[in-house]
Order: structure tokens, then sequence, then C-alpha cells
């Protein structure tokens, strides 16, 4: 279960942030950031559009945690880490 309260699958396009980006709400399932979508960007010119679900405790401030099919979109899994870009996107 993330943060925000609903249980998520590896296969859906969805991700954590940061909590200083998700923010210190008091009932974490109502932050403002739960169910927003963004719009992930690569280098290598590929994109995916996930909804944030979750906080990530370990990510620095402008890190996204992907899930795998997410991830998938961008890189090969193997790559583990990949550097990209991201911003707050309407549905």
């Amino acid at each position: 279960m993330g943060a925000c309260g609903k249980v998520n699958s590896d296969s859906e396009l969805v991700a954590a942030v940061s909590t200083a980006v998700y923010g210190r709400d008091a009932n974490p399932n109502n932050a403002a950031i739960c169910g927003q979508c963004a719009l992930v960007r690569h280098g290598n010119g590929k994109s995916v559009k996930v909804t944030i679900v979750d906080k990530c405790m370990a990510c620095k401030l402008d890190d996204i945690d992907l899930s795998p099919t997410a991830f998938a979109q961008l890189a090969e899994h193997a790559r583990g880490r990949i550097p990209v870009s991201w911003s707050i996107v309407s549905r």
C-alpha cells in the first residue's frame, strides 16, 4: 500500500516522489500530490506518463521512483537508475 492509501501493482504506470515533494499532510492519504500525473522524460527521447501514488523515503528532492512497467517504457530494467526530468501534467 502506498502513502496515498491505495494498493497498486508493478504493472501499473505509477510512481513515488520524494518526501519533500509529497508534503507533510497530517493524513498522507489526502496529500495534494496523490493522484496527480507526471510526465517523465529520459534523454533518449522516450517519455511516460505516470500517476503519483506514494512517497519515496530514500529519494532526493527531484527523484522519482517508477514502477517496473513505467521504467520499462524508458529503459531496460538492468540499467537500474537513469537520469530523467519530470513535471506535473494534467491527466
